[in-house]
This record gives C-alpha cells, sequence and structure tokens, in this order.
C-alpha cells in the first residue's frame, strides 16, 4: 500500500517510528531519574524513621 505526497501521509507514517524510538528514550530516562530520586529519598527517610523509632522506643523505657 503506497500513500502519496500530497496527502502529507508519507511523512506521518514515516516520522511515527522516529517518534515512537524517541519517546522511548525519553520514557526511560524519565523512570530513572525518578527511580534514582526516589532511592536516594528512601535511604534519607529510612535513617530518618530508624532515629524517630529510636527515639520512641527509648522514651516508653
Amino acid at each position: 500500500m503506497g500513500y502519496m505526497k500530497e496527502t502529507g501521509l508519507e511523512r506521518i507514517m514515516r516520522d511515527l517510528r522516529i517518534f515512537r524510538i524517541f519517546e522511548g528514550a525519553n520514557d526511560t530516562l524519565r523512570l530513572f531519574v525518578a527511580l534514582t530520586g526516589l532511592q536516594y529519598s528512601g535511604k534519607h527517610l529510612q535513617a530518618s524513621a530508624s532515629g524517630a523509632v529510636d527515639a520512641i522506643l527509648n522514651r516508653v523505657k
């Protein structure tokens, strides 16, 4: 099946593949940045939560 250049559909069909490749890279990078940020925050929050639990347990004793 062919597409005519006059309709612009040829370019759209050709560019759809490129858009999918670029969007895939952006989505992957976005997830990597988000997970890296959450990993750092998780370690920081874990230390804070551990300190809070220790303070509560020491107060109860």
